[in-house]
């Protein structure tokens, strides 16, 4: 079951004076390391952002309230992001199947579903977050559940000329490749500094006659050589056998493979590159290789 990060939905029920309230009582330190990474400045309302106006959501989906965030105090309208949420005593699947009903009925298309794309990067307790366009316009669309009440939030960055972000292409699923069951599963280290597990800051896909490729952006503390090893670790614990590494200051990566039952083998290349500040870039191709 998919969950949210409690103090978003938290600040979206409670009225907009207390949802300020409790953020002004939440230590500093704990507010932006281990609840909303970086600088960010929160404003909670409990009205209908003015560009979701015109959407108009079933009867089931209860409107819940309003988050905008900027990364810092003074960040222009182009930096903020604004979620926008609803709930339902249904069950997850049908609230979510309802909402996207809406979206569609609207004139709303789906660009992305990233439900159905093959997937090596997770991060624990995460979900899938699907892409709607309309008129170049972008929404992104998660559900999940709290307890027994299913939630639908709706994403969006001001600061294009409609209020959404521009260029909105519907583009088609990546190709369904035969490696698409002998992928890897690699979660994200958690942070030794908070305990938390490492947030994605994106995260891309693609395919080629040769494969299959995934790349994921994270913030962590520790050296690329041990984020590698994590990595390493679970590849191992997979049945995964070694063919060779590498490592270096700011940089490591390995290669390696696993027989298929069909004949041949899986070969995965991992690299981990430290970008500077506590960036990270991890990249995983994985291809076949006839024997």
């Amino acid at each position: 079951m998919r969950r949210f990060p409690a103090l978003v939905l938290v600040l979206a029920l409670v009225p907009a004076a207390v949802a300020q309230e409790l953020l002004a009582g939440i230590d500093r330190d704990v507010l932006h390391a281990l609840l909303l990474p970086g600088d960010q400045a929160l404003n909670v309302s409990s009205t209908v952002p003015e560009e979701l106006a015109d959407l108009r959501m079933p009867r089931e989906l209860t409107w819940v309230g309003s988050l905008e965030r900027s990364p810092d105090p003074a960040a222009t309208q182009a930096q903020t992001s604004v979620t926008a949420a609803w709930r339902s005593g249904l069950p997850l699947t049908e609230a979510e199947r309802l909402a996207a009903s809406a979206l569609e009925e609207q004139g709303w298309t789906l660009s992305m579903n990233m439900r159905s794309q093959p997937s090596v990067f997770v991060a624990p307790m995460s979900q899938a977050t699907d892409v709607w366009c309309r008129d170049g316009r972008q929404l992104s669309f998660t559900a999940g559940a709290l307890g027994a009440t299913s939630y639908v939030v709706l994403n969006f960055q001001k600061g294009a000329p409609t209020g959404f972000s521009p260029g909105c292409v519907p583009r088609p699923p990546m190709t369904q490749s035969a490696l698409a069951s002998d992928l890897p599963r690699l979660e994200l280290p958690l942070d030794p500094r908070t305990g938390a597990p490492a947030a994605m800051r994106g995260s891309s896909s693609g395919s080629s006659p040769t494969g299959l490729s995934f790349s994921t952006t994270f913030q962590h503390a520790a050296p690329a050589p041990d984020i590698a090893s994590h990595f390493a670790r679970q590849l191992e614990q997979q049945g995964w056998k070694q063919d060779a590494g590498w490592a270096g200051t700011d940089f490591a990566g390995s290669v390696w493979s696993r027989s298929r039952a069909s004949g041949g083998a899986v070969v995965v290349t991992l690299h981990v590159v430290d970008r500077g500040g506590n960036t990270v870039l991890a990249l995983v191709n994985v291809s076949a290789r006839t024997e």
